[in-house]
Formats: structure tokens, C-alpha cells, sequence
């Protein structure tokens, strides 16, 4: 048997195991080891293959008490089992809701028992908190997998924390944090500080960008991703929308945003039958039935480009030259 021949049998045998596709389970034997032969299969038999990955949509139970340290630790142990379910499932990113290690009721913290005010950030159970982080990042190092786990991001002294993101990379490290920017009336008054900026990070080539919370009603913050070149935009969000059937709002408005940018969004939310992975074009949503608890949606992401040129035109001022700005039948408004 050929080299080339028992090379192919390796990445087969590996798509088979974890459910990869075969150009997925390319690319897991070229970053493990930098074999020259998968690294030469891969450009000769690939040669114009475009970024995917395999992404895994999380929804989970939604807690609401970070005081509580039995709570936390449970809402800690069901993402760390997600993960391991994602990582069986071939996933590269596995995405969680808002509040999947807790979603801070605003009653809970406020500091006037008898109404909504200013949270009282001091009385949540910060240690065990952050042990919570600490080991599902070990855990997404041991895997080697990424995971985006939303989480309260405590800022200096005197100061509210931010609504976050974590973006966990697959040796458990930290890679870069998104904090909400468009937060609901109640969080920017009592709640968080807001965010300052939009934020993207690669896997294999392929550019994420990050959003949460309501933004999903903030349709420039998903225009504005894919200009920035973003295949695929994670959107987590808690089960506090407005009572809907399904579709839910956001559900809707994420269907549309993923087909007008030409891009992929994904979902993950507390809310039954609320996450799903949207593509771009026509795409049927891939979703979680509508049941609660916790659960896991898996789709291949790949970097469309169907749209990408003519959207790159619109924004170069592609029409500039056929307009007319001196013919009177033009400029007058006013008549037939």
C-alpha cells in the first residue's frame, strides 16, 4: 500500500469516529502533526478549498441566582458536559447562551428589595465563579476545542462589570473577550457597563465575529461583521425575550440578517427551540426542537462567497459613475 493510499485511510478513519467531514479531518492530521505528506495531499487535492468548521450550538438551563454556589457549579458541570458532547460530535467552537453559568436576575441583585435599581454586584459568589471559568477552560484545552461561553466580567473596583463574551481557544487559553455594546434599557442602568468596540477572532482561517444579549435588534452590528470580512457571526442570547411562539423575534430578524449579508449566523439561547445555526441564500435554519433543557445543534460552516463581490461593489461606489445630478426631470420632486 502507497503512502498516499494509507494516509487517506487515516483521515477517513478519523472522519468516521468523530463525524468530521474529510476535508475537516484534513486539516486535524496537517495541525498535528505538520506531516509533509497531509500537508501535500491537502494542497494538491484541495488546492482552492474554502475556510469550515464544524460548529456545535449549545442550549442549556437558565440560572439566575449567582449567590448561589450550587447552582453555579451546575450550571459549570452541564456546559463541561456539552463540550465533551460537542467534541464527540467533530466540532471545532462550541457556542453557549447568555446565562449558561448564570443569567443575574435583576431582582436578584438589585439593591431596593422592593424594586429594580442598581445591582449590588458585591453579594455574587465571585470564587466559585471563577472556578467555574477556570475549569471548563482546562476542559476545553484538554479537548482541544474552542468555546464561547458568555459570563460577567468584573472590571476595577467601583465599577459595574461587563456583559461578556469569552472566547476560549483550544489549548484552554483566553483568546479574546467581546463585551455587549446594545444592552436593554435595565442593564445599561443597573446592570453592566457597556462595551466599547466589535470583536473577531480565526479558526482555521475562517473570520467569527461576536454578538449578545438583544442585539439581535441591531441589524449595522451584523452588516457591519461581514464587511469586516466575517463568514460566521455567534449571536448568544438568555430565554428573557419577550414571550413569543416561535419563530421568536430575534429568531426572525437572524434568518433575515444571515440572508441579506450573505453570511452565517448562529444562535445559542436558554429559550426552547430558540438556537439554531442560519446560512446564508436560502439555507433552511438547522434549530433545536422545541424542548428545554439541554442540547446541542451541529452544522458545517464554510465561508460563502456567493454575495461577497457584488456587496464589495455597492460599498466601492460602484454606481457613482451612472448616477445624474444635473438632469431637472431628476432633481424635480414634485410632479410626474
Amino acid at each position: 500500500m502507497t503512502a498516499g493510499k494509507k494516509f487517506k485511510q487515516r483521515v477517513r478513519a478519523r472522519s468516521a469516529k468523530t463525524g468530521e467531514s474529510y476535508t475537516a479531518a484534513l486539516r486535524h492530521f496537517r495541525r498535528a502533526s505538520g506531516d509533509a505528506m497531509s500537508e501535500q495531499y491537502l494542497s494538491e487535492q484541495h488546492p482552492s478549498q474554502s475556510p469550515s468548521l464544524r460548529l456545535a450550538v449549545a442550549q442549556t438551563r437558565q440560572r439566575e441566582d449567582p449567590r448561589d454556589p450550587d447552582l453555579l457549579r451546575a450550571s459549570g458541570a452541564e456546559v463541561r458536559e456539552l463540550i465533551t458532547r460537542a467534541r464527540n460530535a467533530g466540532a471545532r467552537l462550541v457556542q453557549f447562551p447568555e446565562g449558561a453559568l448564570c443569567f443575574p436576575h435583576k431582582r436578584v441583585l438589585s439593591s431596593r428589595p422592593d424594586r429594580v435599581g442598581p445591582a449590588d454586584w458585591s453579594v455574587v459568589d465571585w470564587d466559585t465563579y471563577a472556578a467555574e471559568l477556570d475549569a471548563t477552560a482546562r476542559l476545553a484545552g484538554r479537548l482541544g476545542i474552542w468555546v464561547a461561553l458568555p459570563a460577567a466580567h468584573r472590571l476595577s473596583a467601583g465599577h459595574r462589570p461587563h456583559n461578556s463574551l469569552y472566547v476560549i481557544d483550544d489549548h484552554g487559553r483566553v483568546h479574546t473577550r467581546y463585551d455587549e455594546r446594545f444592552g436593554s434599557q435595565t442593564k445599561i442602568d443597573f446592570m453592566y457597563t457597556p462595551g466599547t468596540e466589535p470583536v473577531t477572532f480565526e479558526i482555521d482561517g475562517l473570520r467569527i465575529g461576536c454578538a449578545l444579549g438583544i442585539e439581535a435588534v441591531h441589524p449595522k452590528s451584523f452588516t457591519d461583521y461581514e464587511a469586516a470580512g466575517c463568514a460566521l457571526i455567534i449571536f448568544s442570547t438568555s430565554g428573557q425575550e419577550t414571550p413569543a411562539p416561535h419563530p421568536t423575534p430575534f429568531y426572525r430578524n437572524l434568518a433575515v440578517y444571515a440572508g441579506v449579508n450573505g453570511c452565517w449566523i448562529s444562535m445559542a439561547s436558554t429559550l426552547a427551540g430558540n438556537t439554531a445555526i442560519f446560512g446564508p441564500g436560502n439555507v433552511t435554519p438547522v434549530r433545536i426542537t422545541d424542548h428545554p433543557g439541554p442540547a446541542l445543534v451541529v452544522a458545517e460552516v464554510d465561508h460563502r462567497t456567493d454575495s461577497k463581490p457584488w456587496l464589495d461593489r455597492l460599498r466601492s461606489g460602484a454606481y457613482d459613475a451612472k448616477m445624474i445630478t444635473d438632469d431637472d426631470r431628476s432633481l424635480q420632486r414634485t410632479s410626474f
